[in-house]
C-alpha cells in the first residue's frame, strides 16, 4: 500500500531574517540544512526564526516523521528559560492519562525529545515538537480581520478553553502569554496542501537518507501518481535552468560541502533536494489560513493547540510579575496586584473577541503629551466597556496608587470624559452583528472578564457556556457582515469609537 505523506505547514514568522550580529557567543547556532542532530534528526529546511532561537523542519531518522526543531541561543538566560520550558512540558506529557486527560492534553503543543547541542557560540538547548500550521494571528489576517464563521469561532474557543482546562486542572501550570499567535491549528486530515515538487524531492531524498529506501529512485516510487507526475514536471523545468547554470560556471565546488554536528562532511544532496523559497512557504501558509477562514478545510478536520510555553510558570512559582502581553494583559497584573491562572483566561477572552471582531478588545495608547500612559488608558478603556472597576480590588495592588485615587476613581483621566460603551452595544454599532448574536457571544466572554479573579470563570466552566454548545442557522456567517438595512464600511477596523475620538482631540495618541 502506498505510504501516506504529511505534508505541513509552518508559518514564517517574518519576511526578514534573523540579525547576522546575533550569531556570536552567547546567541544563535549556525545550523545547516543536511546535518544531522543527536543522531536522529536531519535538518531539512529553515522554518523561522525568533527572538530567543530559530526553528528548523528537520526529519526524524527513527519515526520517520517531520517534526519541528527549535534551536535556542546558547546565552544563560536562554539556556535556563528553555530548561524551565522543557521541565513544565514533559511534567504535562506525565499528566495525560487515559480518557478526558488524552483529549484535553491533545491540544497542548508535544515535545518529542530535547537535548543540548555545543557549538562555537556555546551549548545550545534544542527543542523538538510536533509540526504545526499557522497560528490564529495568521487566521485573523487571512480574513481581512472580518471574515471569520463563528462555527470556527466556537472550535477555536473550545479548543483553546480545553488546552487551559488540562495546563490548570491538571498540571498546575499558567501559560502567562495567551494570545493569537501562540494558538496553532493542525490539521488532523493530514495533507494540509497539495505538495510543492520542491517538497516532494525533500520527502524522497529523507526517506532514502532514513533507509526507508536504498535509494533516492526507489524512494521515489514510494510517491503517489499524482506526487510523481508533479515531480517529473518539475524536474524537467528545472533540467533546463540547470543545464544554463552549467554553462555559465554556476556548479557547486567542494569547499561547498556542508558538515555534520559531528563535524564530518555531508554527500552533497543538492541534485535531489533543495530548500524551499522562504517566499513559498509564506504563501503556502496564508493560502492554508485562507482556506481555514472560507471554509475550503472542514472544522471537523482542524485541531487547534497552545505552544510557546516558554513564559510558562507554575501555579506555586511564579518567576517574574512582568507578564502577558499588553493588549492581553489582566487587570490584577496591571496594578501589580496577587494573580493566579484566571490571568489566562482574561487573554482568552481578549483573543476571541479578536477573532470575532479582527481589532484588539484593549489597545491602550498614551497621550502625547504625556498626561497618561498606556496602563492608564487601559484602565479606562476596562470602564468604558466593562463598567465600574470595584474599589477594594482596584486599590488591592502594589501599583495602585500609581493610577486610582483613593476612592477608587481614576487618576490621570477623568471619569466624566470615559463614553461608556458596553460590549454587546460596541458589536452592534461598530461591528454591525445581529443584536441576538452579539448578545449571546457577550455572555460567554463577561464571565471571563470579571475584574476580580475569584469571581472570573475558570476554563472548565467556560467550557460549559451555552454558546459552545449551541448551534445555529447563523453559525455558518461570516461574523463581521452587515445586519439587514445596515452598511458596513470596508475600513471598519480603523473606526474610531466616541471616545477615541474624544481622546484624540484631547492630544491622545492614536497613531497606530
Amino acid at each position: 500500500a502506498q505510504k501516506a505523506i504529511m505534508f505541513c505547514v509552518c508559518v514564517v514568522a517574518d519576511s526578514s531574517e534573523e540579525d547576522e550580529k546575533d550569531y556570536g557567543p552567547g546567541g544563535y547556532h549556525r545550523v545547516q540544512v543536511g546535518q544531522t542532530y543527536h543522531d536522529r534528526f536531519r535538518v531539512m529546511q529553515k522554518l523561522g526564526w525568533g527572538h530567543f532561537s530559530t526553528v528548523w523542519q528537520v526529519w526524524d531518522m527513527r519515526s520517520k516523521q517531520y517534526y519541528a526543531m527549535k534551536v535556542q541561543k546558547s546565552a544563560r538566560r536562554y539556556r535556563e528559560a528553555a530548561e524551565d520550558e522543557i521541565e513544565m512540558l514533559q511534567h504535562a506529557s506525565k499528566q495525560n492519562n487515559d480518557g478526558e486527560d488524552t483529549v484535553l492534553a491533545r491540544h497542548c503543543v508535544s515535545l518529542v525529545d530535547s537535548f543540548k547541542h555545543s557549538g562555537p557560540n556555546g551549548q545550545h538547548v534544542c527543542m523538538v515538537f510536533e509540526m504545526l500550521g499557522v497560528d490564529l494571528l495568521a487566521l485573523i489576517k487571512a480574513s481581512d480581520y472580518n471574515l471569520i464563521r463563528i462555527s470556527l469561532i466556537k472550535r477555536i474557543a473550545t479548543h483553546v478553553l480545553a488546552g487551559l482546562k488540562f495546563m490548570h486542572q491538571k498540571c498546575g501550570l499558567i501559560h502567562t502569554d495567551l494570545k493569537p499567535e501562540n494558538v496553532m491549528a493542525s490539521n488532523m486530515a493530514r495533507v494540509i496542501l497539495p505538495p510543492h515538487p520542491d517538497m516532494l524531492k525533500s520527502i524522497a531524498f529523507a526517506k532514502a537518507a532514513a533507509g526507508e529506501a536504498k535509494s533516492v529512485e526507489e524512494a521515489y516510487g514510494l510517491l503517489s501518481k499524482q506526487q510523481k507526475k508533479r515531480l517529473r514536471k518539475k524536474l524537467k523545468d528545472q533540467a533546463k535552468a540547470d543545464t544554463e547554470g552549467a554553462e555559465s560556471g554556476k556548479s557547486k565546488s567542494s569547499t561547498e560541502q556542508e558538515r555534520d554536528s559531528s563535524g564530518q562532511v555531508c554527500e552533497d544532496d543538492s541534485q535531489y533536494w533543495k530548500p524551499e523559497p522562504p517566499e513559498r512557504r509564506r504563501l503556502a501558509s496564508k493560502q492554508f489560513a485562507i482556506d481555514c477562514v472560507v471554509g475550503n478545510i472542514g472544522d471537523d478536520s482542524l485541531l487547534f493547540k497552545l505552544v510557546d510555553f516558554g513564559n510558562a510558570c507554575w501555579d506555586e512559582k511564579h518567576f517574574t510579575d512582568d507578564i502577558q502581553t499588553r493588549q492581553y494583559r489582566s487587570p490584577e497584573v496591571i496594578i501589580g496586584a496577587c494573580w493566579d491562572n484566571k490571568v489566562d483566561i482574561w487573554s482568552a477572552a481578549c483573543t476571541f473577541w479578536e477573532l470575532a471582531t479582527g481589532d484588539f478588545l484593549f489597545d491602550a495608547r498614551a497621550a502625547k503629551d504625556g498626561a497618561f500612559t498606556k496602563e492608564d488608558d487601559h484602565l479606562a478603556l476596562m470602564v468604558e466597556r466593562l463598567g465600574p472597576i470595584p474599589k477594594a480590588f482596584a486599590l488591592s495592588g502594589e501599583d495602585s496608587k500609581k493610577y486610582f485615587h483613593s476612592n477608587g476613581d481614576l487618576k490621570r483621566i477623568s471619569m466624566q470624559s470615559l463614553r461608556p460603551e458596553t460590549l454587546e452595544d460596541r458589536l452592534v454599532r461598530k461591528y454591525c452583528w445581529h443584536r441576538s448574536s452579539a448578545q449571546q457571544f457577550c455572555e460567554f466572554l463577561l464571565p471571563m472578564l470579571e475584574f476580580i479573579p475569584e469571581r472570573r470563570c475558570s476554563a472548565a466552566q467556560a467550557l460549559e457556556h451555552a454558546w459552545l454548545q449551541h448551534c445555529d442557522g447563523q453559525d455558518d456567517v461570516l461574523s463581521n457582515v452587515p445586519a439587514s438595512g445596515q452598511e458596513h464600511t470596508s475600513d471598519a477596523k480603523h473606526e474610531s469609537s466616541p471616545t477615541e475620538q474624544a481622546k484624540a482631540s484631547d492630544g491622545t495618541d492614536v497613531s497606530q
